[in-house]
């Protein structure tokens, strides 16, 4: 392609070579033009004649010295006339007037006067023999913005000489500069030092549409050193090896403006990641070297977007890295860059390490510190655009030293505790926790968030406030949570914080809910004052019961009540109804000692207290003296057993020589009535005790009236001190007395059960509130697979000595360490009531919960596939297995489908909606071991239709069609768009929408894909999408493209594609010319565009051959614009046609752009038929315009007039080659009349006729005044008329000579209509006033007329 052509030295005399006729040149006298051979070229020249001059004003652009310097050269010839006086003719250079060189311009010997003359009369073009000057101005006296004055005279009058002149052309006068020398180069907003290459960024373009302000070019502009010449200058840019003429320039390329001006630089995307290398010169207007750059032009600006900041602060004792990611991209296009190294310093450590881009442009680093504090990483890659030659990005990284969880604190209560510590939320109340870390903590200014495992906060009933993770700031003052607790269920779970800029979490609270706040709300006992000697106990109990918000609530279970005896403590739990108890025997005889209960909630948790006063004897008084049976049995230590419904016998004998015998001996209730149903014969009626006969009393009740209870009976005389007797009223029936419970499950008499392989749980024989069984021995009984088969614990182990108080009694079966499922069986034993039903236990992951829940990922099209929600289930005591084959109910659209897990513990479930619009699904999970359900409800959005049905494409510009319904044919190496759009309301709108390509690949074909490329996600919208795509020159293939939607299951049907050699199929666009019809010497100049006949995109670098008879045949190339060029001087005359070709033999297109050349034309002659005359009469001269080459006349030809350098209208040639001019003469005097026509052999064609004018004889008509007189202060009018001497018509425009007042005679003019007028106003009477007008005419003879004008008041 053509390198733009500029017009550099740029001569400060304008039109030196004459090719625009007389134009810049003030002539005076004969001045004229011609054109002869020169060195074989025919040249114009400007002839002054004997006496004429000619000149031009220059302003002299700098002052001449070391950086700057003036130098004029011309070719001149002097050629004298037959009476040539042999005086030189000269070039003056004036400044002012005054004269500051001259150059005198002789006659060169070898001209031969009578020869030339001769051939001139023959109408043969003479030779031109100029001499070549040369003058430097250096040394001249002038300054930057003076006016010189440049003026060739014509060779002295003399008599006769009508023939001698100066010939002269090729005046130029150059302003000589120094070398440029550059401050800065500025690049946009860079400045860079001069003398580097420039780097210049594909994508830095306007695009397709200029008012888009993503698209920005690059701005040029250069600041010079102080002083340089090149200062208030023009300059150009010119490209050399632009590539693919895709940079553009704005000013364009070769055009002129200020040097401190700024250039704009469009420097398109061309598709391609190398870099072009060129060069940009810089070329004074005036004469100096031109300044050269490199450039390369590529994807030089590049930045760095953060993909991935220090997502934490990590943490030095805990060797912890921290991940930094960027992606690398152009600045301009925003396309990924690939194989870009990426280096990743801080400051003092230099670089800590590279790494390579991939096909994202992506790149990480994992910084492993080595020390703690805030560091600055910063990451860069090579960017040569700017001056420091990359670009970065920096990252701000917090290491820390310790972990900043070692500080958290926990306050409850006002009391602060360690983090670790265990905390005790109270059922039926609000639990507010304070977490507190020091105000300097590192932590300051992050977000802090509190998460819960364990038992679900909702199977417990607690709300937590703020809810669970979510984020609250921390600014270095307390944060407060609030669990509100419903009175539900006791539960263990664990609490830990979350930090946003800590990699782990905090280590986990662990949290007992229970009734946790307690109190003493009853007592009991104790119920006799036990004989030592007889080892017989006493009974105390306490009752505890809740404390919550609204005061006492519910009996406790499950307490810690702590009795201190003289022998130490005994711990014991309260079980049913609050009650706790101790069956104490003592090991001496006490008075009135005091046994305290203690009870808590929890291990160290606050405490009530109540004592009891405990009175027993050392030995018993009654024992040598009576025989006491219950039911013919001797009275065990631990007292009286009656069973309900059943009579018993309590019987009192004398032993020999008794004391007692004859005594009154009462039975009675110990303490108040027990009031339990139970009735004693003879109660408190005293009978005497008889020798031999037995006291009996008969204890009785009613099974179903009768209610199970401990009471005390008392034997009293006057003598001994009360027997008392610890009695029970029980049911036959164990069950009626207790009930079974495993861990906080109730009630499980019989039912099977299912504890947990990894769990520790409560297998608990709960007996009633103030049970009669306190103190009764029992055991349990284990069958099935054996507990060491298992890994099972049981404590405590079989065969233990094991006695029942008011918590009943709890065995601990140790799950943790099962790791397969089983099945056993369980139940109670009390010797005096047999066993208990059993509980079958099947061991296996029977709690469940649920992990994770998944949503469907797409929106289900009716009558298509269905839609898969997942579900995750996992065990709260072993998280770390997948749970299979865990049944999972499914519920949706009112029908319920059960979907077990699979190994890897998901169920899916596959939902098919039968509606259009939204639904819901519901996933449950039960629980085996505590029935309970937990649940989880998805959305799902369903479609009428499938969206990919009003989907449709556009391949390469052609009508839109329905996917999957024909076959598409880009070829090897071609450009190819493919367009895509969805009507009004599609489902497709606001999602992501992928390409995908199956079959051979991208890069096998040498495909390549322009942004958005294969497997990006883009947002769809209605305005659709266009992906652009280069075939490669590879190979063909077949392959196909494809769509997915984010929201979709299916993908869009296969748009079938076929590669392929073959035939572009373009098309010539357009087409540029500079015009359709040429002077001689003038360029065919024709641009066309070439674009693909399909997508009508521009086509680069296809071959275009241009073909005409003149230019023969020549081939180029479209650049990047699809713009294809061509320039020629045609030399045929006439008609003719330039033929554009593209294509090749399978298909081409032509376009034929007819052009007419004009043959050469020459003036033949210019006459007029009487070349003199008087001023204002009218002449007329006429042209001859005939071919320079075949001499014969031509018609229609333009050729414009000039008389005394004032343009006359145009006229066309006539079919005889002829043109008639009218003219009006001017003033007296010689004046040229010349004819102008373009085309000639060396361009305008000049010729000249020389009229002389003469003045008319005139007379003065009349010279009048008015008012005359004039009164005092009034302006009065004075006005003469001139008239012709014979015609007596007006004269306009004659010279006349005029007195006013008196004044000296001036010279004057009369206007358009013959007329002068003066005007006088005036100011005292003596003034005198007149106006005196004569005229002198040719002939000898002048006339003259005057006027006075009287002043009065």
């Amino acid at each position: 392609m053509n390198e733009p052509v500029v017009q550099k030295n740029e001569s400060l005399l304008l039109n030196g070579d004459f090719n625009d006729r007389l134009k810049e040149w003030r002539t005076s006298g004969r001045v004229g033009l011609a054109s002869e051979f020169y060195d074989g070229e025919l040249v114009n020249f400007m002839e002054v004649g004997v006496g004429a001059s000619a000149t031009q004003e220059v302003k002299a652009p700098k002052t001449p010295g070391a950086q700057a310097g003036y130098e004029l050269t011309f070719l001149c010839e002097l050629r004298p006339g037959v009476s040539w006086s042999g005086e030189s003719g000269w070039l003056h250079i004036r400044k002012r007037g005054e004269v500051l060189m001259s150059i005198e311009l002789t006659a060169q010997e070898g001209r031969n006067p009578e020869l030339e003359n001769a051939r001139r009369l023959a109408g043969q073009p003479l030779e031109f023999k100029p001499r070549a000057y040369q003058r430097s101005l250096d040394q001249l006296e002038f300054v930057s913005d003076d006016a010189l004055s440049f003026e060739v005279s014509g060779v002295p009058d003399n008599t006769g000489d009508n023939r001698s002149a100066i010939c002269i052309t090729r005046i130029d006068l150059q302003l000589k500069l120094e070398p440029l020398q550059l401050q800065t180069v500025r690049l946009d907003s860079e400045d860079l030092p001069p003398g580097q290459t420039l780097y210049l960024c594909l994508g830095a373009s306007l695009g397709d549409d200029p008012d888009d302000s993503l698209f920005i070019p690059h701005g040029l502009s250069f600041i010079p050193a102080d002083g340089s010449a090149w200062l208030d200058t023009n300059i150009a840019l010119i490209i050399h090896g632009n590539p693919m003429e895709s940079v553009k320039a704005t000013p364009d390329w070769g055009a002129y403006q200020p040097l401190l001006s700024q250039w704009s630089l469009d420097c398109p995307d061309m598709g391609e990641e190398k870099a072009h290398d060129f060069t940009i010169s810089l070329v004074n207007q005036y004469n100096a070297e031109p300044y050269t750059i490199d450039v390369s032009l590529g994807h030089h600006r590049l930045a760095l977007r953060e993909v991935q900041s220090a997502a934490y602060y990590p943490v030095l004792d805990c060797a912890q890295s921290v991940r930094l990611g960027v992606q690398v991209l152009s600045y301009y296009t925003g396309q990924a860059i690939d194989g870009r190294e990426v280096r990743w310093t801080t400051a003092g450590q230099g670089v800590l390490g590279t790494s390579i881009t991939d096909e994202q442009g992506l790149v990480y680093f994992d910084f492993v510190p080595e020390q703690a504090g805030d560091f600055i990483l910063t990451a860069s890659v090579d960017s040569p655009y700017y001056p420091s030659g990359e670009v970065t990005l920096e990252f701000s990284v917090t290491v820390l030293a310790t972990d900043p969880w070692m500080d958290l604190r926990c306050v409850v209560e006002g009391q602060v505790t360690q983090w670790s510590a265990t905390g005790y939320p109270n059922r039926g109340t609000d639990y507010p926790f304070i977490v507190r870390l020091p105000a300097d903590s590192p932590l300051l200014a992050t977000d802090l968030s509190l998460h819960w495992s364990g038992v679900g906060h909702e199977e417990l009933k607690v709300t937590v406030n703020p809810p669970l993770q979510q984020p609250v700031a921390f600014d270095g003052d307390d944060s407060l949570w609030t669990l509100a607790c419903e009175d539900w269920l006791d539960g263990r779970f664990e609490l830990s914080l979350v930090c946003s800029k800590l990699l782990l979490p905090s280590p986990r609270k662990p949290m007992s809910l229970a009734r946790n706040k307690v109190r003493i709300a009853d007592t009991r006992g104790p119920n006799i004052s036990p004989v030592v000697e007889d080892s017989e106990k006493t009974l105390m109990r306490v009752q505890v019961v809740h404390v919550t918000d609204k005061g006492a609530g519910e009996p406790v279970i499950d307490a810690i009540v702590d009795w201190q005896t003289p022998e130490g403590i005994v711990e014991s739990r309260t079980g049913s109804g609050g009650w706790a108890s101790l069956y104490y025997r003592p090991l001496t005889a006490l008075s009135n000692e005091t046994i305290t209960a203690s009870v808590s909630a929890y291990e160290g948790g606050p405490a009530d207290e109540h004592s009891f006063s405990v009175t027993a004897f050392a030995r018993d008084e009654w024992k040598d003296k009576v025989s006491i049976t219950f039911d013919a049995v001797p009275i065990a230590h631990d007292g009286i057993a009656c069973k309900r419904g059943q009579r018993h016998i309590l019987t009192v004998r004398a032993l020999a020589g008794s004391p007692l015998i004859g005594e009154a001996i009462t039975l009675g209730w110990r303490n108040e009535n027990p009031e339990n149903g139970l009735a004693v014969s003879d109660l408190d009626v005293p009978r005497i005790l008889r020798e031999g006969e037995d006291l009996s009393w008969l204890f009785s009740s009613d099974r179903i009236e009768s209610t199970s209870s401990i009471f005390e009976v008392s034997l009293r005389t006057d003598t001994l001190t009360n027997k008392d007797f610890s009695c029970r009223l029980l049911s036959p029936d164990l069950h009626e007395e207790m009930t079974v419970v495993l861990d906080q499950m109730t009630d499980l008499r019989g039912q099977p059960l299912f504890p947990c392989i990894g769990a520790v749980h409560r297998y608990i024989f709960r007996t009633n509130a103030l049970s009669p069984l306190v103190g009764i021995a029992m055991d349990l009984v284990w069958s099935g697979s054996p507990a060491a088969e298992l890994g099972i614990e049981l404590s405590p182990p079989r065969g233990s000595e094991n006695f029942v108080d008011d918590s009943g009694f709890i065995w601990t079966l140790d799950c943790s360490k099962s790791t397969k499922p089983g099945v056993f069986a369980l139940r109670f034993v009390i010797d005096t009531h047999g066993f208990s039903d059993i509980n079958t236990m099947t061991l296996g992951h029977n709690k469940i919960t649920i992990e994770d829940a998944r949503a469907s990922a797409v929106d289900p099209v009716i009558g298509q596939d269905p839609a898969w929600m997942w579900l995750k289930v996992r065990s709260p005591y072993r998280p770390d297995l997948a749970l299979d084959q865990v049944p999972v109910q499914w519920t949706g659209d009112g029908s319920t489908e059960e979907h077990r897990t699979a190994a890897d513990g998901w169920s899916g479930f596959p939902f098919a909606p039968s509606t259009a619009g939204e639904h819901v699904v519901t996933a449950a999970v039960i629980s085996p071991y505590d029935r309970f359900e937990e649940r989880r409800s998805m959305p799902v959005l369903a479609l009428e239709g499938d969206p990919w049905a009003g989907f449709e494409y556009s391949f390469d510009s052609q009508p839109f069609q329905p996917l999957g319904q024909s076959a598409e044919f880009p070829r090897r190496k071609g450009q190819h768009q493919l367009r895509v759009s969805a009507p009004a309301g599609s489902a497709l709108f606001d999602q992501h929408l992928t390409l995908g390509m199956t079959g051979t690949g991208p890069t096998e074909l040498g495909m390549r894909f322009e942004e958005p490329r294969l497997g990006d996600p883009r947002l769809f919208s209605s305005a659709g999408m266009t992906y652009r795509f280069n075939a490669g020159d590879i190979k063909d293939g077949r392959f196909g493209l494809r769509f997915s939607s984010a929201r979709l299951a299916r993908l869009s049907p296969v748009i079938a594609m076929s590669l392929g050699q073959g035939a572009q199929v373009v098309k010539i666009a357009d087409r540029s010319r500079s015009s359709q019809t040429l002077f001689w010497g003038e360029a065919v100049s024709e641009q066309i565009t070439i674009v693909s006949g399909i997508s009508g995109r521009p086509m680069v670098g296809m071959k275009v051959v241009w073909s005409s008879p003149d230019l023969g045949e020549v081939t180029t190339t479209t650049n990047f614009y699809g713009e294809a060029r061509i320039r020629f001087v045609p030399t045929t005359p006439g008609a003719a046609q330039l033929t554009a070709t593209v294509g090749d033999a399978l298909y081409s297109e032509s376009i034929s752009l007819p052009f007419v050349l004009h043959e050469p034309r020459e003036i033949k002659e210019l006459v007029s038929a009487d070349p003199s005359g008087y001023p204002g009469q009218q002449m007329t001269a006429q042209v001859l315009v005939v071919s320079a080459s075949t001499a014969q006349p031509l018609a229609n030809v333009e050729v414009m007039w000039e008389y005394d350098r004032t343009s006359l209208p145009t006229t066309l040639t006539d079919a005889e080659g002829k043109a008639t001019a009218r003219i009006v003469l001017g003033g007296a005097g010689e004046a040229a009349l010349r004819a102008s026509v373009k085309g000639g052999l060396a361009g305008w064609v000049v010729k000249t006729l020389w009229l002389t004018v003469t003045e008319c004889p005139a007379a003065v008509e009349s010279v009048v005044a008015s008012p005359n007189p004039v009164p005092l202060q009034t302006y009065v009018s004075m006005t003469a008329l001139i008239v012709a001497k014979e015609g007596r018509e007006p004269m306009p425009r004659r010279k006349i000579l005029v007195s006013t007042n008196g004044a000296p005679f001036t010279e004057s003019f009369t206007d358009h209509r013959g007329r002068y007028q003066a005007h006088w106003r005036p100011m005292n009477l003596t003034e005198q006033i007149s106006l005196v007008v004569k005229v002198e005419n040719s002939d000898g003879t002048s006339d003259s007329g005057a006027v006075y004008v009287a002043v009065t008041n």
